[in-house]
């Protein structure tokens, strides 16, 4: 059964992208990336850690037309399309801005286990609004089980993806919905998982999705392992600093990186 990470990977995120690759080298688990508009430096530097490229998928109209009063990249709405393309059997889709320290045998074997699973975010974001919006029926008091979608497992043919990907087809379809402050990617997933009653597949432990530093809040960076230049030496560090994490996300864009360089 084949197996393996599937991202996105824009310019922006260059410097936690280096070390995702490097980590997944080092696990010895192959790393598909769909390129989102990298330049040939940065491509070339992917392609140094042995990573797969995948075709990049069509870009649906809809998504061309109106803007997100979020300002949400089109590439965060195009995510579940993405999941469904993976070429694998088993895959785990992780975010460009995380990187997996280690531990990615031990996800894939949760995938042994179940048919899916999901991390708890760092935060309980309010979707209610989102989800009256998508057509949730629900008890008021049973409440809403908040998940993150930046770190995703499923066993290929999975319905919450597919589900996923059809609610995003339909929201992002209507101007109305899409332009809601609090529809993107994630309320989405949300939605899916919720509607579906697969809530039991989220893990649980921060373990899966930790902050940088274990900080739920605050700046993206607050110490100099996030700087180091040499890239072994930086996940070496970074490593040291979350001893049980397996992945540590939100380390942030290039932006985040030079602003607090300077």
């Amino acid at each position: 059964m084949s197996k393996g990470i599937i991202t996105g990977a824009a310019d922006l995120y260059i410097p936690t992208l280096e070390l995702f690759a490097l980590s997944c080298q080092e696990q010895g688990i192959e790393l598909a990336v769909f390129d989102d508009g990298l330049c040939e430096e940065y491509a070339a530097l992917l392609e140094s850690y042995d990573v797969t490229w995948l075709d990049p998928i069509p870009m649906h109209p809809f998504l061309c037309q109106g803007k997100s009063t979020r300002k949400i990249p089109i590439e965060a709405y195009q995510k579940p399309f993405k999941c469904l393309q993976s070429p694998f059997d088993q895959t785990i889709w992780i975010d460009a801005d995380a990187v997996p320290l280690r531990g990615l045998d031990e996800m894939f074997n949760v995938l042994d286990r179940q048919e899916a699973f999901f991390v708890f975010p760092f935060t309980s974001p309010d979707m209610a609004a989102s989800l009256e919006l998508l057509g949730r029926l629900c008890c008021p008091s049973a409440g809403i089980v908040p998940l993150n979608s930046g770190v995703v497992g499923w066993n290929k043919g999975n319905e919450i993806i597919d589900l996923w990907a059809a609610t995003t087809f339909f929201v992002t379809s209507n101007p109305i919905l899409r332009e809601k402050t609090k529809t993107c990617d994630q309320d989405m997933l949300c939605y899916a998982v919720n509607t579906l009653g697969k809530t039991d597949l989220i893990l649980l432990d921060i373990k899966y999705n930790t902050p940088p530093n274990f900080k739920m809040r605050g700046k993206f960076h607050e110490r100099e392992q996030y700087l180091i230049s040499d890239p072994k030496e930086r996940l070496k560090a970074i490593r040291i600093d979350h001893p049980e994490s397996y992945i540590v996300h939100w380390v942030g864009p290039r932006d985040k990186l030079e602003k607090v360089e300077k």
